[in-house]
């Protein structure tokens, strides 16, 4: 391959892999350090009573989706570049690299509640930069491969790793993901190769989503339901000792099977999404977290279940957890256009993905120690069919209504 061929494909795909490389990062740091570090701070750590974490998280949830959608809808009429949504995310990133030390030796709980307002401003400031980079940078046809790489990764990642899931094993890994991504990003702007490898575009007809047709409160909230149900099990299944030694702690090889799963699950799912759309991956979903989670509401300590039917239902949940995170990181794309972009983002990670997931944090946290592993496992599953009915219905008369104006025309 001649040295041209190589600059070519260097200059079509580097925005593909700094998108890919910045959001497995970001997700890795969001659904480990902060979903899962969190509460294991304030719980085992800082010894904080359930009732409090779980406001806690439910402040991290309301001030994070408050700002981002504040800011997100201001950002889109400043009509930020590429340049000053790097040079956001760079301090962003260092902030965040600051926090997260700060949590990994925190020893008074009194300074839980300051460091979660200032991690929640921090992440509503920088989701609305970040997410729209997928529309910026990444073409129409490529987000459906590059989303379901982004969700393979970042869960193959995750599972793999060999830090534990305490606060500081978990502190440890965010700042090993943070660290190499926010060098790249500081050497690309030092260097000044921003204007040379991301040059401001004047025609965004390969780039305008999908699905501006659609209504983005209904894809909200598909989403909104899918992330909750998401958080409520799989919080729960980390609170089972036996269950979370024989999964997710396991050792290296069945995290390497589920890790895996994850992966090929994210690129099978991105490869149907630039397919279809985001309501036959959302419907896959939802009725994967039902057989999952009651599945996993049978569950019985070794030796009464085999090792290989608990992987085998892990292995089903990891799967339909890497479907719908390929939609979300190419949804808000998709239905968007350059002079809405990072609204779009805001609204739908904001309330579909951030304010969805640690609500339902909240949830978990106060339903623990109130209700049974196998009612609290039931409850996901019954939320999952109301929406799955909710969505079904919803497209019928979506369709009715093409159907009607189509005969009437």
């Amino acid at each position: 391959m001649s040295s041209q061929k190589i600059k070519d494909l260097f200059h079509t795909y580097i925005g593909h892999l700094l998108v890919i490389g910045f959001l497995v990062g970001g997700y890795v740091y969001n659904i480990k350090f902060i979903q899962v570090g969190i509460p294991y701070l304030g719980k085992q750590v800082l010894h904080v009573d359930t009732t409090t974490m779980g406001i806690d998280m439910a402040l991290l949830a309301i001030i994070t989706a408050v700002i981002a959608i504040a800011w997100g809808f201001r950002a889109d009429k400043l009509h930020l570049t590429i340049r000053k949504r790097i040079d956001i995310l760079i301090i962003v990133g260092i902030v965040q690299m600051v926090l997260t030390a700060w949590a990994w030796f925190m020893i008074d709980p009194s300074q839980l509640l300051p460091w979660i307002v200032c991690t929640s401003i921090v992440l509503g400031i920088g989701i609305p930069v970040s997410f729209p980079l997928v529309f910026e940078l990444i073409p129409r046809k490529d987000r459906g491969i590059v989303a379901g790489l982004t969700a393979g990764l970042a869960f193959f990642v995750g599972n793999i790793s060999p830090f534990p899931w305490t606060i500081a094993g978990l502190a440890q890994e965010a700042l090993m993901m943070m660290v190499p991504g926010l060098a790249a990003f500081v050497v690309i702007r030092l260097l000044g190769f921003i204007a040379k490898w991301f040059p401001e575009k004047n025609d965004y007809s390969n780039y305008t989503g999908r699905f501006t047709s659609h209504s983005i409160s209904w894809v909200v909230g598909l989403m909104f339901a899918i992330f909750f149900v998401d958080s409520l099990g799989f919080l729960r299944i980390l609170a089972e000792p036996t269950l979370y030694i024989q999964t997710w702690a396991a050792p290296v090889e069945t995290r390497w099977i589920l890790g895996v799963v994850h992966l090929f699950a994210g690129i099978g799912a991105g490869i149907l999404y630039a397919k279809s759309d985001e309501w036959k991956e959302g419907i896959l979903a939802l009725v994967l977290f039902i057989i999952a989670d009651i599945a996993f509401s049978f569950y019985l300590p070794p030796p009464l279940m085999s090792s290989d039917v608990v992987l085998t239902i892990a292995s089903l949940y990891c799967a339909t957890v890497s479907i719908y995170t390929a939609i979300n990181f190419a949804i808000w794309a998709d239905l968007s256009t350059h002079e809405n972009a990072t609204k779009i983002a805001a609204l739908g990670i904001g309330i579909g993905g951030w304010l969805s997931s640690f609500l339902s944090t909240t949830a978990a946290e106060l339903l623990e120690p109130a209700v049974t592993f196998q009612v609290h496992l039931l409850l996901p599953a019954i939320i999952s069919a109301v929406m799955l009915v909710l969505v079904i219905y919803l497209l019928k008369c979506k369709r009715e209504l093409i159907l009607g104006k189509t005969s009437g025309g």
